[in-house]
């Protein structure tokens, strides 16, 4: 029932497991995705909505130079937790009974219209995306990196590939584990790409 309400919010696309889609005029695309938990025995599940940005043309790029299998609509590029939109700017998790109330249906519709849609409004577009990117509204910072050198390699931009590097080598150094075995595949193949040595 919820996730038809939101799908009825004009620009709203439905897709999978709790996950829908915003779209504009822009390649760049608006993304909800909704994490529900609900401890064992409780009466209520507890929502947190993550509300992020998907620039196709970046995770495209990354999902390249990384070897992995594109997906059409995951991840978002940039994201953050519902609330922190909100004028308060903080946590809000979001609690329904089973069944949801149209009370808190409503509730949380409207904390979509006003907080989620002005965003996507706002950012959707190559330059916001970029913006967001440099501030880390992003999981952790490896996931910027990944994408700010994808930027990088897609506007042939060498000067801004080796300060993502000379950022990123730091918390790499000395490492042999898979996540930094990976970095540095990722980090070659940004090498090869823009014909340089990092």
């Amino acid at each position: 029932m919820l996730v038809d309400r939101l799908a009825q919010i004009p620009g709203f696309r439905r897709r999978v497991a709790g996950i829908l889609t915003w779209h504009s005029a822009d390649p760049v695309i608006g993304w909800v995705g909704l994490n529900v938990s609900r401890p064992a025995g409780s009466p209520t599940v507890a929502l947190n909505p993550v509300i992020g940005i998907r620039d196709d043309r970046i995770e495209d790029r990354v999902a390249e130079l990384g070897g992995r299998k594109r997906h059409a609509y995951v991840p978002p590029t940039v994201s953050r937790s519902l609330g922190y939109l909100s004028p308060e700017a903080t946590y809000v998790p979001h609690y329904f009974s089973i069944p949801a109330s149209a009370e808190q249906i409503d509730y949380f519709i409207d904390a979509v219209e006003a907080n989620a849609v002005p965003f996507f409004v706002a950012h959707c577009n190559r330059a916001s995306v970029r913006e967001l990117l440099d501030a880390r509204m992003v999981p952790y910072d490896v996931f910027a990196f990944e994408r700010l050198l994808a930027l990088a390699v897609e506007e042939s931009d060498v000067c801004s590939a080796e300060k993502i590097v000379s950022e990123w080598k730091p918390s790499l150094h000395g490492r042999s584990d898979p996540a930094a075995m990976g970095a540095h595949a990722y980090i070659a193949a940004v090498s090869s790409a823009l014909g340089i040595t990092v």
